[in-house]
């Protein structure tokens, strides 16, 4: 089984896309929550730079599942099932993922049902607005 357990993605405000690297340098999230890009030098030694102090980035955690397709959902996409959109949002005093739309809200299970991930919040930010 796939270990998706401290899967992420990384959207940069700046530059409005999902980045995988930094500067040609690996992305990588320390147990504290801080964002670094790691650079190795010919030795072997690495260096680590916080590459969010100016909150450039967003971190999107996985939340474990995938829809009804086989994609991976992520704290931020849209999910929709039959006519309904729903937006995967991360509850932290619960510490738990759920879903959310304007009429209600529940939290998110493995057992989904037939969910389909349509977009998310930075690309398809006026998803939710449509039912």
């Amino acid at each position: 089984m796939e270990n998706l357990r401290f899967k992420f993605r990384v959207w940069d405000n700046k530059e409005k896309r999902y980045v995988e690297e930094y500067l040609d340098r690996e992305i990588m999230l320390s147990i504290d929550g801080t964002l670094n890009a790691i650079t190795y030098d010919f030795s072997g030694d690495r260096s680590i730079e916080d590459i969010n102090k100016n909150n450039r980035f967003e971190v999107e955690f996985c939340t474990g599942l995938k829809d009804k397709n086989g994609k991976l959902i992520y704290e931020g996409d849209f999910l929709k099932d039959h006519n309904c959109i729903w937006q995967v949002l991360w509850d932290e005093k619960e510490a738990a993922f759920y879903l959310y739309n304007k009429k209600r809200d529940f939290y998110l299970s493995p057992f989904i049902g037939e969910f389909e991930v349509i977009g998310n919040i930075h690309e398809n930010v006026d998803l939710l607005g449509e039912e």
